[in-house]
Parts: structure tokens; C-alpha cells; sequence
């Protein structure tokens, strides 16, 4: 089965860490050859094609993707372009793929405004408005990235290289093919690509899923021959539950791939589901870290937590509000992916999630820094608010 073959084991250094990846390497000159390799045991499902395999070269590349926690005003565009800008640095052989997600509450006010329009909103339909949200992400990353004198570029779907099997809303990625990723990695230091979206056969624009830009991100790096892909959020890893709700919530500093994927099934927003069995088919360590601003100089990174093959994770209690109306779920989930279910009216579910959490780790002391509901951006109404983008008629004609 034609997959990704990976290139030689080499340092990451500087704002990358001192970790070893196998960093992707490419010949600016070369053509990507055909490759077949076994795939890996324990996949959930079918891995998806990759027509093109990365040959050796002189450039490092990195992958990370910016979920829209990230982007909680205009001003952090700013500050995760310093980020980029001083990661790449003067080395003329660093690039740096970084996957964005639309600003935070912008998906769902994107679909509240279509289906207001059209309550009976076809599904295809509603993937091509969806997917303007991470477009206008990336975009502005872009601009944030070329005002800082950093040669970026954005891709959107139908440029990133991945195809889809079509099914409109969740589609699932089908093949990879790595020369757009390529061809644009030879000319800018940075390629922004808007997360979370694919082209079926047709060139049809489809969203993977919701929240679906860590399975963008993972792709991503498989296609490269990586075995490491940051993903960065408004927390610094994944926690024990959802710090937001329980803030006795600790750090988990490593944890496996089938307890992730477990988690993330269960309801947790950790990692898209996908994401993690791909990462696991590929062997790409997901490295979990929070991106804070600091100044004008770009931001600061905090711990991490990783997800591995075989990680030493701790048990963990996932909620999800949403099963029916009134009703939520909350989830022990074990080490070993292993979950125990309870159907919980909503107003018991914060309070048995601290319970059991208490009741499992033995302490009920904060020790997540976590108060009140998860913010979203300010600007996530701007591709639909009435009026200019300041709300004051802006420019009509």
C-alpha cells in the first residue's frame, strides 16, 4: 500500500526544542518518487493513500496547528506570527507548516447566520460557508506574518494536497499527494494552511468534521515523513478532565494513543478522534502546548504533554453535555482506553464529574488555573455581523 516514507532522524533545535524528529527533507530540485511500505499495525480504519513520497533534502520542517483558542482577538495573529517569525529564525533551511482553525466561536455563528437563511441548509452548502471561517484565518495569519517581513504564504482546500471521499460535513481523507505542501515550502519560510478542510474527486470543497483541524495538522505530518506535530490551544496539554469544569484537573505529561482516542470519543475536546488513530497509524507524536502572548517579540510556550504509543496516562473524567436535552454524559476513562459511562441530568454533571474525579485522584485541591466558560473571539461574528467590520455600515456598495 503506498504510503510515506520518512526521512533520517535529525535534531530540532532552537524555538523547536532539542527533541529528535525525523525531519522531513526535500530536494528543491527533485521529484517526489513512488513508495510502498507495510502499514502500521492497530489502525481503526483504512489510512489514507499518499501518492507521492518526501525524498531527502536540506530543509527542517515543522508542523503545528493553532486551534481557534488561539485567536481570541486580531492582536494574537500578531503574536503567534512572532512566534513563527522567531521560530524560523535566520536559518535558511527552517520551514514551518502551521494549520489554523477560525477564530474561536466563529464556526457556529457562521452556521447559525446560513441557517437562518436556509433552515433546511444542504450539507454541501454548509461546508462551503463553514470552510470560509478557517480561510479568513489563515489569510489573516498571513498578512500578520508578512508584516513582520516573514515570506508566508496560505493554502486553502484544493491546495493542500488532500483529497476526500466527498461526504459532505464529515469527510474522511482518502489520499495525500505532498507536491502543493512542496512546491510552496521551496519558496516561503511559512506555509499557513486553513485547517480542517478537503476536496473530493469532483474539487468539490468538504469540512472534515467539526474541530477537525488537529486531524489536518497529523495528516499534515505523515505526508511530510514527521514524527512530531504541535498542536497549540488555550491550555497547556491534556488534563485529567476539563479544567474549565473540575479545577482540581491535572497535567497529564504523557499519555497513549487509545487513551486519547478513548477521551476524545467520550466527548472530551482534546483531540479530533481521527486525528489521534492517524497519528497512531503514521507514528507521529502529538505534542499538546499552550501559546500565551507575551509581547510584541511573539509569545511564550508552556509545558507539554504528549501523546505516544504506549503512554503512562492516568485515569480521566470526560463530560459531555449534549447527549439529550437535559441530559449529559460523564466518562471514567482508564489508562488503557477502557471507559465507564453515566447518563446524568445536566444541572448533576459538573458536580459528579468533581466527585469522581476527587474520589479517583484522591485530592479535590485546584490545581488547573481555569475560572468561568471558555471565551470566544470577539470578531467571530465578522463574517456575519450587519455592518462594517466595526458594526458601523461600513461600506455598502
Amino acid at each position: 500500500m503506498p504510503d510515506i516514507r520518512n526521512g533520517p532522524h535529525t535534531p530540532m533545535s532552537g524555538a523547536w526544542g532539542t527533541r529528535s524528529a525525523r525531519s522531513s527533507r526535500f530536494s528543491p530540485t527533485s521529484s517526489p518518487p513512488n513508495g510502498d511500505c507495510p502499514a502500521r499495525s492497530g489502525a481503526a480504519r483504512r489510512p489514507p493513500r499518499s501518492r507521492y513520497a518526501v525524498p531527502d533534502s536540506e530543509y527542517d520542517i515543522a508542523v503545528a496547528k493553532f486551534g481557534g483558542s488561539c485567536f481570541l482577538d486580531l492582536a494574537d495573529y500578531t503574536a503567534v506570527a512572532g512566534y513563527l517569525s522567531h521560530s524560523v529564525g535566520e536559518r535558511p533551511d527552517r520551514r514551518v507548516v502551521a494549520v489554523v482553525s477560525a477564530m474561536s466561536g466563529t464556526t457556529g455563528r457562521l452556521l447559525e447566520a446560513a441557517r437562518s437563511i436556509d433552515p433546511e441548509l444542504r450539507a454541501q452548502a454548509q461546508d462551503h460557508i463553514l470552510a470560509t471561517g478557517e480561510m479568513v484565518s489563515a489569510s489573516f495569519l498571513r498578512a500578520a506574518l508578512d508584516a513582520r517581513g516573514c515570506p508566508a504564504v496560505e493554502l486553502w482546500a484544493g491546495q493542500n494536497g488532500l483529497g476526500s471521499d466527498g461526504q459532505a460535513t464529515r469527510a474522511s481523507i482518502v489520499s495525500m499527494d505532498a507536491r502543493p505542501l512542496l512546491d510552496a515550502l521551496r519558496h516561503h519560510r511559512v506555509v499557513v494552511v486553513a485547517g480542517g478542510q478537503a476536496t473530493d474527486s469532483t474539487g468539490q470543497v468538504t469540512m472534515l468534521g467539526r474541530n477537525s483541524s488537529d486531524l489536518t495538522a497529523v495528516a499534515i505530518a505523515a505526508m511530510l515523513g514527521l514524527d512530531r506535530c504541535e498542536i497549540f490551544s488555550d491550555v497547556p496539554g491534556v488534563f485529567t478532565a476539563d479544567p474549565y469544569i473540575v479545577p482540581a484537573a491535572e497535567l497529564m505529561p504523557e499519555l497513549g494513543y487509545r487513551q486519547c482516542a478513548a477521551m476524545s470519543a467520550a466527548g472530551a475536546k482534546v483531540l479530533h478522534q481521527d486525528s489521534v488513530r492517524l497519528a497512531e497509524t503514521h507514528g507521529v507524536r502529538i505534542e499538546c502546548r499552550a501559546l500565551t502572548p507575551a509581547d510584541a517579540g511573539g509569545a511564550l510556550v508552556a509545558a507539554t504533554g504528549t501523546v505516544v504509543g504506549v503512554g503512562r496516562g492516568r485515569t480521566a473524567v470526560v463530560t459531555r453535555r449534549r447527549l439529550t436535552d437535559g441530559y449529559g454524559l460523564v466518562s471514567v476513562i482508564d489508562a488503557d482506553g477502557g471507559a465507564q459511562t453515566t447518563v446524568v441530568p445536566l444541572p448533576e454533571l459538573d458536580s459528579l464529574a468533581n466527585a469522581l474525579h476527587a474520589r479517583i485522584s484522591g485530592s479535590s485541591t485546584p490545581a488547573a488555573r481555569f475560572a468561568g466558560e471558555k471565551r470566544r473571539s470577539s470578531h467571530s461574528d465578522l463574517l456575519t455581523r450587519s455592518g462594517g467590520p466595526h458594526g458601523d455600515g461600513g461600506d455598502r456598495t
